[in-house]
């Protein structure tokens, strides 16, 4: 926590604007998970995942389980953004096949780099069930193709050799 506040402004920002900042630390899914345990349901508007580190792949955060975690703590019309960018992996296949099987809508946004505002390109799937936030021109406007969807990854199942591009 002291790194983060040292090092960046996001959270000292945040609440300097009225919002209400809460930090936990540990891991993630396992913070939300004993959450719900004890009945203290987040009810996020968004929720971002946003875990990779390189191009290494958080599959505990990309599993079923794991979005019917998410989804607990969403509002109903909440939406759930997931971080993407890899060189190696190929994730959309996998989130595509996460929102069918959890019923939401996808909307997959590549954002390019813009080296005057020093942005990096990005890449992120939104799912949601708000159909006034999918009708939002703004929202499809970078809108990109969503791939046919891959396997279904749980706790139990999953496989990265089948979404590894080989010769990138």
């Amino acid at each position: 926590m002291k790194w983060a506040n040292e090092r960046f402004t996001f959270l000292s920002d945040a609440t300097a604007r009225g919002a209400d900042v809460e930090v936990f630390e540990g891991d993630a899914r396992i913070l939300l998970e004993r959450q719900i345990e004890r009945d203290e349901l987040q009810r996020f508007d968004v929720l971002a995942v946003d875990a990779f580190s390189s191009d290494a792949i958080p599959i505990p955060l990309l599993t079923q389980e794991s979005f019917q975690t998410y989804l607990v703590h969403l509002q109903e019309d909440g939406i759930l953004a997931i971080h993407v960018t890899n060189r190696y992996v190929d994730l959309v296949p996998i989130v595509g096949r996460l929102a069918e099987a959890t019923g939401l809508t996808a909307i997959y946004i590549e954002n390019s780099s813009r080296d005057s505002r020093f942005v990096s390109s990005t890449d992120w799937i939104l799912l949601t069930r708000n159909e006034v936030f999918l009708a939002i021109e703004a929202v499809r406007e970078d809108e990109e193709h969503m791939p046919e969807p891959g396997s279904l990854w749980t706790d139990d199942f999953s496989s990265v050799f089948e979404v590894v591009e080989f010769g990138n």
